[in-house]
């Protein structure tokens, strides 16, 4: 037990001491206060939850067909670990910016804290075959197992914070479940296991081990300085970028690597202006061509319009101004009336038939307009002249007593003079018997109920409507 406890200690202080690298900074700036990192090297990072009780191995692949993919399972007894196997390449900058790979890893990577393990398999099984990753994660598993239980280092008690604020990401995640307790926090507890026959002895790590980080990251900034350095000579002028970016993430005063950034942004700078005015000189060359065809056509309007352009937008481009010129006095002699007078004379000749066409149509129409008896009773209405109105309409009543639409516009216009008179009832009664659809229809039965004309005077000439039998299709025909 003692043994064992030691050997926690050491892999804590080793994690204390070990260097951050950049490439797992991203992942590092996501963590929850209750993810602990047990280990941090070059090639792997080691992260354990202590509310969850989980444990997560990220190892660097060598292989650079897939950025990114994981589920692979190590075990060491009955402690269960979760691999995922990442590329240089998934780390850079351009990358986790992308497609949102940075929120799919992280949002796997909280997968793969909440869900449970199934029951451990024996030890013999995963040394059957070997998946990618697993001799980092099997040496890691053997430099980390505890040590003493006299320095056994227990984690603080923690709250059940929830699991989705790992990522940092929006994505939906599955309710937390349970898992069994045998973790890192569970090795202490537990005796080792026998080793299988065929697994190779641990051997305990030198007590130089904590400057080994140092060493490791130092020579990681050569080597990615070396592969900026060569993808300058080679014009990659963005992986050489990318690759001295790392450097100065961890290191901003490493040798020349802030000078060098900047020559490459300013190169960049370059060829993107560069880029711009060869679009530039496209759309001018595209627009010259395009008024030497129209002048070539004699298409003077249009050749007018690209020079205008090309002037407006550069001026001095070429011989534009001279075509120009040339162009505009070549379409002065077509405005000249000289030329075209037949075509003159017919725009001239326009206006007269469209006036011709309009008196046309018009003429008729005021005289029929100022003829009509009813416009004109219309127009008396409007004006409110209700007697020249009524004179008009008993004018065509005289004329016409079996016209029975206009009986109800001559009772309307009496009840806007007030008019009692016999004649005024005369025209009530007949909107009464002839059943003529009216809004004032209950006012006129009030009226006639109280001024009955007295029996044996002479009835107006338009009276004679009133032996006529009532027509049940009169209502159609009411309205003036």
């Amino acid at each position: 037990m003692i043994r064992l406890f030691r050997r926690v200690l050491v892999c804590t202080l080793f994690a204390a001491a070990s260097s951050a690298w950049a490439q797992w900074f991203p992942l590092k700036q996501s963590l929850e206060n209750s993810v602990e990192i047990l280990r941090e090297s070059q090639q792997e990072l080691v992260l354990y939850h202590r509310v969850l009780q989980d444990s997560v191995v990220v190892t660097l692949a060598p292989a650079p067909e897939a950025d990114i993919h994981g589920g692979l399972e190590f075990r060491r007894g009955s402690n269960p670990y979760r691999v995922w196997i990442t590329t240089k390449r998934f780390w850079q900058r351009p990358l986790l910016a992308e497609d949102g790979g940075r929120k799919f890893f992280l949002a796997g990577l909280t997968n793969s804290l909440r869900q449970p393990l199934p029951e451990a398999a024996p030890a013999e099984d995963h040394l059957k075959s070997s998946p990618p990753g697993e001799e980092a994660v099997r040496g890691l598993a053997h430099s980390s197992a505890p040590a003493a239980a006299d320095t056994a280092v227990t984690p603080p008690p923690v709250t059940a914070a929830t699991v989705e604020e790992i990522a940092g990401e929006d994505a939906p995640q599955p309710p937390p479940q349970p898992v069994a307790a045998d973790s890192f926090a569970g090795i202490a507890e537990q005796p080792e296991p026998p080793a299988p026959a065929r697994q190779r002895t641990p051997q305990p790590e030198p007590e130089a081990a904590p400057a080994e980080p140092e060493t490791n990251e130092e020579d990681w900034r050569a080597r990615l300085y070396a592969e900026g350095l060569a993808a300058l000579d080679q014009e990659d002028f963005a992986n050489a970028l990318a690759a001295f970016e790392q450097i100065r993430a961890v290191d901003p005063a490493y040798r020349d690597v802030i000078e060098r950034i900047r020559d490459l942004e300013t190169i960049q700078q370059q060829e993107q202006d560069a880029a711009h005015a060869q679009i530039w000189n496209a759309q001018m060359d595209s627009l010259y061509r395009s008024g030497r065809d129209h002048e070539s056509r004699a298409d003077w309007q249009r050749a007018i319009a690209d020079f205008e352009e090309l002037e407006r937008r550069q001026p001095g481009y070429r011989d534009v101004s001279s075509r120009l010129e040339r162009t505009r006095a070549n379409l002065a002699p077509e405005k000249s009336p000289a030329f075209t007078p037949p075509q003159l004379a017919e725009q001239s000749s326009t206006p007269y038939l469209i006036g011709a066409a309009v008196a046309i149509v018009v003429l008729p129409l005021l005289s029929f307009i100022m003829f009509s008896s009813t416009t004109r009773s219309r127009y008396y209405l409007l004006r409110g002249n209700y007697a020249a109105a009524a004179s008009i309409y008993e004018v065509m009543l005289a004329r016409h007593p079996q016209r029975e639409k206009l009986y109800l516009p001559l009772a309307h216009i009496y009840l806007l003079l007030g008019r009692r008179d016999e004649q005024a009832l005369k025209v009530y009664n007949a909107v009464l018997r002839l059943n003529l659809a009216t809004p004032n229809r209950e006012i006129i039965k009030e009226i006639v109920a109280k001024n009955q004309p007295v029996k044996g005077q002479a009835a107006p000439p338009f009276a004679k409507l009133e032996d006529k039998p009532e027509s049940p299709n009169s209502g159609a025909d009411s309205q003036a």
